[in-house]
């Protein structure tokens, strides 16, 4: 099934997501002892995003990859802060810059008790599983739509049973979070079952075993005794519930266990009620309005600062969302992300009279109606926003009245999400108000030269500076040499206002207090936890 188009924001910030460590030797040392619980239960999650496909070279949506997270193994794993974890692999090195070592746990299994592998007579989990994996993504011919997470590999090797070396073709900053999302499959069950049958039952070598899934209802799963942190839990259910609040009431009535995503006006209640744990995903997404830099009203960057200084944000914030929801934005890399930068605070400022002053500075006067004229031409505008998200709809509305307060026209216009991804692809834009995850690689996605005309840089924003730092950046391992190019490069894009940084919104879940040692995000059984449930 192929993802939405007005998805493909978010899909692509997940992928990019994730911190890295710098070159040179980064082995790891074993995880502290498991913490002690109680086995058995059946934990039933509410999820609110359906799969379509468990096929991890094709799975995008995700409902999909919250199932493959617990069916299957990556290399390694970021954990509930978004530092990398072993998992397959227990250590690795980069002994230099475009070569990786990984070095990974013997006795790790595929899961049996299938038609693919009898009851104990699954083999190892292998360095040939990983060189297959990895080729299957790079090959042509699989048509993957997760390819580019490995896009930078040269070349994969099975040095012995359990280390594999892989050498990408140029050093790659993001090489370990990507690496993260790449789930390793078997060629054996692959070629047995077929990729359609495979993308409907899948055999990995994760915590929990595949049983069912009936669509638009429930995916079932069932522990993996084989797995090299034991599940406590006998059993777990995602069940599709779409609807938030209908998934709120499920939680409260104890229909399941875990929430995945709180709606945000109900967040303070159910952080005040004892009966539940809630817990904040590790990332914030980054909420902006943005300029179509190539529209004849905003060329002039004293033009598009002028409309900056003319909205009060904090109060919009205020207005909008609940205590610690969303916090304002001063630059498009989130907080706990490699290159945040609070100093960039200081470049923003409230003030409506200074940018009446600055409009006047470029050119532009106020007509007797008390619309801003230059060249017999008013500066109005239409701001367009997603309908499906309140926040932001209501964030457009706020923007056009305080606009308005200065002699700017601003109407607001709220789209279906496929029509505004088509229209900030096509240019058909002045401003519009949107957002995703501005991961460590998402500067190159919303600013380099070379994205204009897609919905990263639908701005259609160009500075040759900016584009050789973020080409620098992406090649520099070293994370503190790489966070000083990011800053460099955000502070440039800042003071050219292509986007007004407007919020970081944290999403929330929740969970029965019953429910022991579940780690943010989607953390169930992992070199640092195992989920289990306190009885009555």
């Amino acid at each position: 099934m192929r993802l939405k188009k007005g998805l493909r924001l978010i899909v692509v910030g997940v992928v990019l997501l994730g911190l890295l460590g710098s070159a040179g030797a980064c082995r790891q040392s074993e995880p502290q002892a498991q913490k002690t619980g109680k086995e058995g239960g059946t934990l039933i999650v509410g999820n609110p995003y359906g799969p379509t496909t468990f096929d991890p070279a094709y799975c995008t949506e995700q409902g999909g990859i919250d199932v493959i997270m617990l069916v299957f193994d990556s290399l390694i794993a970021h954990d509930d802060k978004y530092q990398i974890m072993p998992q397959l692999a227990e250590s690795w090195e980069s002994p230099d810059p475009v070569t990786w070592v990984f070095h990974l746990r013997k006795g790790v299994k595929w899961q049996d008790d299938n038609e693919v592998f009898p009851k104990g007579k699954a083999p190892e989990v292998t360095a040939d599983d990983v060189k297959y994996t990895i080729e299957r993504l790079l090959n042509p011919e699989t048509k993957s739509t997760r390819a580019s997470l490995v896009k930078q590999v040269d070349k994969v090797e099975a040095v012995d049973k359990y280390t594999v070396k892989i050498t990408t073709k140029q050093p790659d900053a993001f090489f370990l979070d990507n690496l993260a999302s790449v789930f390793i499959v078997n060629q054996q069950v692959i070629e047995k079952l077929g990729k359609d049958r495979f993308a409907k039952n899948p055999i990995g070598s994760g915590p929990f075993k595949f049983v069912e899934f009936v669509p638009d209802s429930h995916v079932k799963l069932r522990r993996n005794e084989a797995y090299f942190v034991k599940p406590y839990l006998d059993e777990l259910t995602v069940k599709i519930i779409p609807d938030q609040n209908v998934l709120l009431v499920s939680l409260e009535s104890g229909d399941v266990g875990l929430d995945r995503l709180l709606p945000s006006p109900e967040i303070p209640r159910i952080k005040s009620d004892s009966r539940y744990v809630t817990y904040p995903g590790p990332l914030r997404a980054y909420r902006y309005a943005a300029f179509n830099c190539k529209n004849p009203l905003f060329t002039d960057v004293r033009v598009r600062k002028a409309i900056a200084m003319a909205l009060d944000l904090d109060s919009a914030i205020k207005a909008i969302f609940p205590e610690g929801v969303a916090e304002r934005a001063y630059g498009p890399v989130p907080p706990n992300i490699v290159g945040h930068d609070p100093s960039l605070k200081d470049l923003w400022k409230y003030d409506p009279e200074g940018a009446k002053a600055l409009l006047k500075e470029a050119g532009w006067k106020q007509g007797s109606d008390g619309l801003w004229v230059k060249d017999g031409k008013k500066l109005t505008f239409t701001i367009k926003a997603p309908s499906q998200d309140p926040n932001r709809s209501k964030f457009a509305v706020i923007m056009s009245e305080q606009l308005k307060a200065i002699g700017v026209k601003a109407e607001v216009q709220l789209l279906e999400w496929g029509t505004l991804i088509s229209d900030m692809d096509s240019g058909n834009t002045d401003m519009y108000i949107v957002g995703g995850f501005s991961g460590p690689s998402g500067m190159i996605f919303l600013f380099h030269s070379r994205n204009q005309g897609s919905a990263g840089n639908a701005s259609f924003y160009s500075n040759p500076q900016v584009d050789e730092l973020l080409d620098r950046g992406a090649v520099t391992v070293d994370r503190a040499e790489r966070e000083a190019i990011w800053k460099q490069a955000q502070r440039i894009v800042v003071q050219d206002f292509v986007h007004i940084p407007l919020y970081h919104e944290a999403w929330f879940g929740a969970h029965s207090t019953k429910v022991q040692d579940f780690m943010p995000d989607w953390g169930f059984v992992t070199v640092k936890n195992n989920t289990w449930l306190q009885k009555d």
